[in-house]
């Protein structure tokens, strides 16, 4: 299987994923380790933040007027220092 090729599935199915994931403890158990379930769940973090952070970009974008884009843009800014 290659590894360049992408997958795309709905977005629910993968927030409900990495939230399945976060859910879970992995403790000092081997199979996890050996897995790299903790790198995983990391990953999948960092794409979930991009996504919201684009959503929120678009929301910017699209606001109909100074307040809501001033609002939008302040939710973005936050959610970027976060990341």
């Amino acid at each position: 299987m290659a590894d360049s090729q992408n997958v795309q599935i709905p977005l629910s199915l993968f927030r409900d994923v990495v939230s399945l994931l976060n859910t879970l403890s992995f403790g000092n158990y081997a199979i996890p380790k050996m897995l790299n379930l903790e790198g995983i769940l990391s990953e999948l973090n960092m794409k979930l933040n991009s996504i919201n952070l684009r959503y929120a970009y678009t929301k910017v974008v699209r606001a109909k007027d100074d307040e809501e884009r001033f609002l939008a843009k302040k939710n973005y800014l936050y959610m970027k220092k976060q990341i």
